[in-house]
């Protein structure tokens, strides 16, 4: 049965959404215009996308329960504006989501979003890779201090980069074989950013998820494009003083500064939390007040007291200065900590309630005769699996890491309902 009862968003409408797909990933600006004017226009025909998902009633109660939680913390937050700016962050992903479902009617549709999307990224990078080799005239050097949209961050970057090329590599026995040189323009720029970027949090995700996807999809496309990938990389890393840091540090993690320094912002999240226990509001890290834990900072996390505010400031316990002068929790780097920080644990469990829901349902789809919803299936599960690895040590599902799962969600749960309503 068609959920819209006939009604149906107009070429204009369509326009836009394929504005959408190409632009959004090129800065917060784009991204925030274009969601809101669709959002807006699209308004009379969400009811009937949300009926696409109305078995899915696991799902619909994890989201329910987490922007519940979520708009319940502006009563308790430290900044209740920062708090507003991350619960609006959240409508946006969710949303996002729910126009997939509008928008991808038909197959068609689907590869159209798929593709306009991988256009989309793969400009980007192309043009990040340029600016890149114009700076610095080499692949010796990282891309840090750099803009260029959605890849700005090098670690978040490269961990979205992966994320799309997993999604690529999944859809690959779908493309057709014309389209195949755009693959290889995706796959290019992506691995050459890699040394540069020197995320080890990435390349250690994507290599996990990797292995799954070539036993599943045995496909000489797949193999030939993840030797391609693999090839470029490391020889990209081993051009890249950056890149033997990031890989060194594993093996040595004791001696590891930034490992430390994280360690060490979760030892007095956790802390703060103690004291909040119902959490501090989203985006609440910059309003903690480091001054009210001036003995506990000194006392138990003096690696990074000493790092941020000096040996002599250390040795004298910290006192006399300005602790907020040089915050150093503006970032949780870890999705997890910050969410247990802003809303607790009980905020932490419906976001995983949200993850787990949609894993069951690509999981039992990753075999299934619908070759688009088995396709997306693999794409959705091998993300999930990419970006809840990063998220232990980026806050990868905030801003672009969120908008990327919501449309691939979409897609999927699209692809799904497509596939029962043609059964039906």
């Amino acid at each position: 049965m068609n959920p819209f009862a006939g009604a149906a968003p107009g070429r204009f409408h369509y326009g836009l959404w394929y504005t959408f797909l190409l632009l959004w990933m090129q800065g917060e600006a784009l991204l925030n215009s274009l969601w809101g004017l669709l959002l807006l226009l699209s308004l009379p025909w969400l009811r009937g996308a949300l009926a696409r998902i109305a078995d899915c009633r696991a799902l619909r109660y994890a989201v329910a329960a987490y922007l519940l939680i979520r708009l319940s913390s502006l009563a308790f937050a430290l900044s209740p504006k920062a708090a507003l700016y991350g619960i609006t962050d959240d409508l946006r992903i969710f949303s996002i989501g729910v126009l997939a479902l509008l928008y991808l009617r038909d197959r068609r549709e689907l590869l159209r979003a798929l593709t306009l999307s991988l256009i989309g990224f793969t400009s980007l990078a192309w043009w990040a890779l340029g600016l890149y080799w114009h700076e610095h005239h080499s692949l010796s050097a990282s891309t840090s201090g750099l803009e260029f949209g959605s890849l700005a961050s090098v670690n978040y970057s490269a961990t979205f980069a992966v994320v799309l090329l997993f999604a690529l590599l999944a859809a690959l026995p779908q493309l057709p074989r014309r389209w195949l040189p755009l693959a290889f323009a995706f796959v290019i720029p992506i691995a050459l950013l890699q040394g540069p970027q020197s995320s080890r949090t990435a390349v250690i995700a994507f290599a996990v998820a990797l292995l799954p996807l070539l036993l599943l999809r045995r496909s000489l496309r797949t193999f030939a494009t993840a030797i391609l990938f693999a090839g470029l990389t490391l020889f990209t890393y081993s051009t890249t003083p950056g890149g033997y840091a990031q890989f060194g540090e594993v093996a040595h993690a004791h001696q590891s500064n930034s490992l430390q320094i994280r360690f060490d912002i979760w030892a007095t999240l956790f802390r703060v939390w103690q004291e909040h226990p119902l959490g501090i509001g989203p985006g609440g890290f910059n309003s903690i007040d480091m001054n009210d834990y001036r003995d506990w900072i000194a006392a138990h996390v003096p690696h990074t007291a000493g790092e941020y505010y000096g040996s002599d400031a250390l040795a004298n316990g910290l006192q006399g200065i300005d602790l907020n002068s040089a915050h150093f929790v503006t970032d949780a780097h870890s999705f997890y900590v910050a969410l247990f920080t802003e809303n607790g644990p009980h905020g932490l469990l419906a976001f995983l309630a949200i993850l787990a829901a949609l894993a069951l349902l690509a999981l039992r789809d990753l075999r299934h005769a619908d070759a688009w919803r088995a396709t997306l299936a693999i794409a959705l599960v091998g993300a999930l699996l990419i970006m809840s690895l990063s998220a232990l040590m980026l806050s990868v599902y905030t801003q672009s890491g969120g908008v990327i799962m919501a449309l691939l969600a979409g897609m999927f749960l699209a692809a799904r309902s497509l596939s029962d309503e043609a059964n039906a």
